[in-house]
């Protein structure tokens, strides 16, 4: 099996984003060898059980995770560890779906602060900040996420090629 782990992937229930199935995404990770699969859907772990089911099957690391986007701030990967930090998550996304209706989710930075119980539950998730922009407002984000997650916490940095990633990326 190779050493590869595909930790952002969107299935169909990332609408307009993603276009297989759950079972498709674990099925096809499983047959290119890697080592393990996250669905990461936007504000959604509709698919989560059935990607799950699958990966037992064929013996592939499954990692539940979300794509959680935030009103007032940069989007996050979410990845919990444990069972509580999943319920957590959980709680997250039904306050933010509760707030709107037809399927969306307002969700606001401080919502997190508040769900997520890190000085009672410390390093219970690993959290990857997604941000095209490093003004500073992002900054101050930064250092909020910094304070309460004090280990597990990452920057997701991808090449846009437009002649300032490597200006951007340092």
């Amino acid at each position: 099996m190779k050493e590869y782990a595909e930790l952002q992937v969107y299935s169909n229930y990332s609408f307009l984003r993603g276009a297989s199935s759950p079972e498709e995404l674990v099925i096809t990770a499983a047959d290119y060898g890697l080592k393990a699969i996250a669905i990461t859907d936007y504000n959604s772990v509709s698919g989560i059980v059935k990607a799950h089911q699958v990966a037992k099957k064929l013996d592939i690391q499954f990692i539940p995770a979300a794509r959680i986007d935030f009103i007032d701030g940069p989007s996050i990967l979410c990845y919990p560890i444990n069972r509580d930090a999943y319920g957590q998550m959980t709680k997250l996304l039904s306050l933010g779906k509760r707030r709107t209706i037809n399927g969306g989710c307002f969700l606001f930075l401080s919502d997190f602060f508040n769900v997520f119980e890190f000085e009672k539950n410390k390093n219970q998730i690993i959290v990857v900040i997604i941000s095209e922009s490093f003004d500073n407002s992002f900054k101050r984000t930064l250092l909020r996420f910094r304070n309460r997650i004090k280990k597990n916490l990452y920057m997701a940095v991808s090449y846009q090629y437009s002649g300032f990633d490597i200006k951007k990326i340092e």
